[in-house]
């Protein structure tokens, strides 16, 4: 992969106790991040500190080693313990001044109210000599940007999000290079982190274009980022690393542009005007509520049967008394006859059924995780089986996601990996087996 020379470096901090003690959700630096990754700056790091002098000048030096921009939102306001600009004049070794002008716009405000101005909010009007403020319309609290000698900027905004976003968007309009970079959310199901690491490795990595795992719990997403600079350059080299990931995970990658996986299935239906049903043990009817939160679904999701008891798959699915009685109900030929029924009865293209042990019970030799899935289709039946970790209801939620992936794949005519082994996910990427 390319390296990524030239690109902006950015620093985030976020400043205050009440987010390192997790009273409040720190909004900012995911908003921050976010505003410069898609002007093409690389966001080199995110630091979160107390109301503590030191604390926030040791975390503004260390940004300031790694970054040629570093924003900071919090710490801004007037009591005594909105110290950011005191940090920041301790580090660039600079005294603090009174900005007239902001002091004078301070007092006026209050006349307006009719109240007097409580002494302590002329803090607000304070900034390192040299630096220059940025004009907050929807608070007290001005912003500060001060350049330093070697050529880096700091950026202090308020910590309230209504002020901070827009000062922050005209920050970002300020520095953040005149590049077009291009962001996709690849995603993954039926493969773990680990494994993907390890097929992707010379794909991964910071450069440009650069692509990095995250792992979900029933699902890893591939972020994948282009800089150029024109769009259609980005473009062209996110295709070049899209398609070799395509390549190498076959069917496994489902989405390129951050679509879910029940979006996915439910296009795959209706573009080939074929219908889906459910029956669902252990996942009570999760699968097909997901289905059912896409619009368009009604066109292709028939219904779903819930049927948690042996009597419900032998009254309602047509499961067989000898299936239950010799096999049990967490069984392949239990999975198979339950798809089969769902499709008979809800009049389908495809059924697909699940049952399994989500615990804390479990069979004497099937562990707690265990799922099997039956998909019965015009061309006869498919059952499989996968082993899920987690506790039960992460479980459920990993049955209702496979599900739909069986739904995916058997409606693309893909392969359906009996076990779902990593090397039967990547087989699938030439492999068909009539349609299943």
């Amino acid at each position: 992969m390319q390296a990524g020379a030239g690109s902006l470096r950015v620093s985030i901090l976020s400043v205050g106790s009440e987010v390192t003690s997790g009273d409040i959700l720190d909004t900012n630096a995911r908003d921050l991040a976010r505003m410069f990754s898609e002007r093409a700056a690389r966001v080199t790091g995110h630091r979160a500190v107390p109301d503590d002098l030191e604390a926030i000048a040791a975390a503004l030096r260390a940004a300031l080693a790694e970054a040629d921009v570093v924003v900071v939102s919090g710490g801004l306001g007037p009591t005594a313990d909105d110290i950011t600009r005191d940090a920041l004049a301790l580090v660039a070794g600079r005294p603090l001044v009174t900005d007239e002008a902001v002091a004078d716009s301070l007092r006026a405000r209050y006349v307006q109210l009719g109240r007097p101005m409580p002494e302590e909010n002329l803090r607000q009007a304070r900034l390192p000599q040299g630096a220059e403020i940025l004009p907050n319309p929807f608070g007290t609290a001005p912003g500060i940007a001060l350049a330093l000698p070697g050529g880096q900027r700091v950026f202090l905004l308020p910590g309230p999000p209504r002020e901070m976003l827009p000062m922050a968007e005209r920050v970002v309009e300020r520095v953040a290079p005149d590049l077009a970079a291009v962001r996709r959310t690849l995603r993954v199901h039926g493969l773990g982190e680990s494994q993907i690491d390890e097929w992707l490795a010379d794909l991964m990595g910071d450069g440009n274009p650069s692509l990095r795992p995250y792992a979900k719990e029933v699902e890893v997403h591939l972020h994948l980022t282009a800089r150029a600079a024109r769009r259609e350059e980005a473009e062209a080299m996110a295709d070049a690393v899209e398609e070799e990931v395509r390549r190498r995970l076959g069917p496994a990658l489902y989405a390129t542009r951050g679509e879910s996986l029940e979006e996915v299935a439910v296009r795959a239906l209706s573009e080939r005007g074929e219908s889906v049903a459910f029956a669902e043990s252990l996942t009570a009817g999760m699968a097909s509520a997901r289905l059912a939160r896409v619009p368009g679904a009604s066109a292709v999701l028939k219904g779903g049967v819930v049927a948690y008891s042996d009597e419900a798959k032998r009254s309602l699915l047509g499961v067989g008394h000898d299936t239950l009685a010799q096999e049990g109900a967490v069984s392949a030929r239990c999975a198979a006859e339950m798809a089969e029924g769902a499709r008979d009865r809800l009049a389908a293209t495809y059924g697909v059924s699940m049952t399994g042990w989500a615990g804390p019970a479990h069979g004497d030799t099937q562990p707690v995780g265990t799922v099997y899935y039956g998909v019965a289709g015009p061309d006869g039946v498919v059952a499989v089986v996968r082993h899920h970790l987690g506790q039960r209801d992460q479980v459920r939620r990993h049955a209702a996601q496979t599900a739909i992936d069986l739904v995916r794949r058997r409606c693309l005519g893909h392969y359906l990996p009996p076990t779902g082994r990593p090397e039967e996910a990547v087989r699938a990427a030439t492999r068909r087996q009539g349609g299943a």
